[in-house]
């Protein structure tokens, strides 16, 4: 082995320790997560009726975990041959690109509650859904998977190294992500201002502040993976692709369970309000025929 092929490989293996570092790193940020607010899933989530954001909430929570592992499998298997490395790499692929899908459509779910179900928003919402998003997930999913070759190398229990890969790809599936996410929530934004601007409740506080957060953050880790990926930083490629894939799944639950908690207490508020200062009050009398009548004073 010559001195170049050498220090490829010695750079490959500290590009291969980095993702495992990273991947760890997930995993305990995906249970963290999960410990914290299981008290509030159960008070807010569990008892909520069933629909379509209360299954994309259990399906994107209790997918996280194991979507981690699967990228694990990837990252720390040693002495796998390129055919097993490449079954690996497309796996992790498809549950990453699952878990930016669940997470957009809750928020597109959120966005068209908050215009009032609109349709005009909600078909905005189709198109993105099949247009920047769709173009993301296809990019990734197939131009960015179909770019991937695995080396064969000289020595056993090594880690999955690339051989060729077109990390460009990887980047334009960010920015049509990024794209998404923008524009979405420019729209929650401008529906905040021109409909919502006489609100003054909790619940829209609430919406419209994880609103805003979810954007920027979301949007400057697209900007960084951009960056990276472009760029000639070969090192950090992909360290920060899961941060993004886990932060948009665990902020997309905590939105909801955020929504919740909110609605449950305005209405506990709501409640203990009527309960000591009664708006309506019902008499009742009893007329000569002896028929009883009632009337209401609010």
């Amino acid at each position: 082995m010559d001195a170049e092929a050498l220090r490829a490989l010695v750079d490959g293996l500290a590009w291969a320790r980095r993702l495992n570092v990273s991947g760890a790193a997930g995993l305990t940020f995906v249970v963290c997560d999960f410990v914290h607010t299981f008290p509030d899933e159960v008070r807010y989530m569990w008892p909520a009726p069933l629909g379509v954001p209360k299954v994309l909430f259990f399906a994107l929570r209790y997918y996280l975990i194991p979507h981690i592992c699967i990228v694990l499998a990837f990252d720390f298997p040693l002495g796998l041959n390129p055919e097993q490395c490449k079954v690996a790499f497309t796996r992790a692929l498809v549950s990453s690109a699952l878990c930016v899908v669940l997470s957009e459509w809750i928020l597109f779910i959120r966005v068209w509650a908050f215009s009032g179900r609109n349709r005009r928003v909600l078909a905005f919402l189709l198109f993105q859904a099949i247009g920047p998003l769709g173009a993301g997930i296809t990019t990734v999913l197939v131009f960015f998977d179909r770019s991937a070759t695995f080396a064969r190398l000289p020595f056993p229990n090594m880690p999955c190294i690339p051989e060729r890969i077109i990390n460009g790809y990887l980047s334009g599936g960010f920015a049509f992500v990024l794209w998404s996410v923008t524009s979405v929530n420019s729209i929650m934004i401008y529906l905040a201002f021109c409909r919502h601007r006489e609100w003054k409740t909790s619940l829209f506080y609430v919406f419209y502040r994880d609103g805003v957060f979810y954007m920027v953050l979301m949007s400057v880790l697209a900007l960084l993976n951009i960056i990276i990926n472009v760029s000639g930083a070969q090192n950090l490629k992909w360290a920060f692709t899961q941060v993004e894939v886990l932060s948009h799944g665990v902020l997309a639950t905590r939105m909801l369970l955020h929504l919740r908690q909110t609605t449950k207490h305005d209405r506990m508020t709501a409640t203990e309000r009527r309960d000591q200062f009664p708006s309506t009050i019902e008499f009742s009398t009893r007329l000569t025929q002896g028929k009883a009548s009632s009337w209401t004073v609010s």
